[in-house]
């Protein structure tokens, strides 16, 4: 695997030469921050920021002010004083996390602009990623365990080795991931879901769920159903939600939409779906009719992430227009 290089973190190489250049190289040679040395004054990411003669906080404020999001409908001006009137500025309230560590032995990748689900958490330590190596003249993409104790790195599965029955490809291009009650589940770029036992490396399932012309799958989920049986939630480019049992994957039913669905979230219960799309609105159904059980309305531009608050009561979307 390839370590992270330093021009990769900006989006233009910055101009450096002699001592500044040297330092630079040596910082990103060495695979790790501890918060021990980040309390010393080393920057998170290692990044010597004084060789660079500015800070990180001033190149945060700098790329937030030039930031410019991706947009697949253009609103109104109508709609952005509407929107701007009803945004509550996100401002930090306290830090909710306390800096451990910062690998850079690792490259984690994604193949899609708008579909990062790739690294999954399954512990304290355990850490399941998608990265990518170059390997002559060709990028090569696997699945990796990471153990934060160890600072160890297996391959779980290489993703160019050719074992996908459902591409015309020796790839899968994985789009979307979860890694759950040691399973792991993949959605690729041409319909694929692929379901890996990660103990055993066995896989379970390997087809095209959707052969239609844009069938991307852009989401997957792993959750328990209100009865208690385990199930595989899929949301695709081809319009539909559909729900898989396990470990047979039956498809047990299907729900259509009026555009390409990019994610669905099942709520703690298992009873409702949130899902969102390549639409404006946000829908709730249930998650055994479909039948519709609101409709959210306020973004203006396509959503492409929902959450459940474990309580089951609050609901929270990601939206292209910038507002959650």
């Amino acid at each position: 695997m390839k370590s992270l290089s330093f021009p990769q973190i900006f989006e233009q190489e910055p101009d450096v030469t002699g001592d500044a250049a040297k330092e630079i190289e040596e910082t990103f040679g060495f695979p790790y921050t501890t918060s021990a040395q980040n309390e010393n004054g080393q920057d998170i990411q290692g990044i010597p920021w004084h060789a660079l003669n500015r800070s990180r906080e001033h190149y945060r404020r700098e790329r937030i002010q030039s930031y410019t999001n991706f947009e697949n409908e253009v609103p109104d001006r109508s709609e952005l004083q509407h929107l701007s009137k009803e945004i509550t500025p996100c401002e930090p309230v306290s830090r909710l996390y306390k800096f451990k560590l910062n690998t850079r032995s690792l490259n984690p990748s994604h193949t899609h602009l708008q579909l990062r689900y790739m690294v999954w958490a399954t512990s304290s330590h355990d850490v399941y990623v998608m990265c990518q190596h170059f390997v002559n003249t060709n990028y090569e993409y696997e699945i990796v365990h990471w153990d934060a104790k160890t600072h160890r790195c297996q391959q779980i599965c290489d993703l160019s080795a050719g074992m996908f029955s459902t591409s015309d490809h020796d790839t899968l291009r994985v789009c979307s991931m979860v890694v759950k009650e040691g399973i792991m589940l993949l959605g690729g770029q041409i319909g694929e879901l692929v379901c890996m036992n990660i103990q055993t490396g066995t896989f379970y399932y390997n087809q095209q769920i959707s052969t239609s012309e844009n069938n991307i799958t852009n989401s997957i989920d792993l959750y328990q159903s209100y009865t208690g049986a385990l199930r595989v939630v899929t949301s695709n480019n081809d319009c539909i939600v559909r729900i898989f049992n396990l470990p047979n994957f039956e498809e047990l039913s299907s729900f259509q939409f009026p555009a390409a669905v990019n994610h669905t979230s099942p709520s703690p219960d298992g009873r409702l779906f949130c899902v969102a799309g390549d639409m404006k609105p946000v829908y709730l159904l249930d998650s055994r009719t479909g039948k519709k059980f609101a409709t959210l309305n306020g973004h203006l531009d396509y959503s492409f992430s929902c959450s459940w608050h474990p309580d089951g009561l609050l609901v929270a979307t990601g939206n292209q227009d910038k507002t959650c």
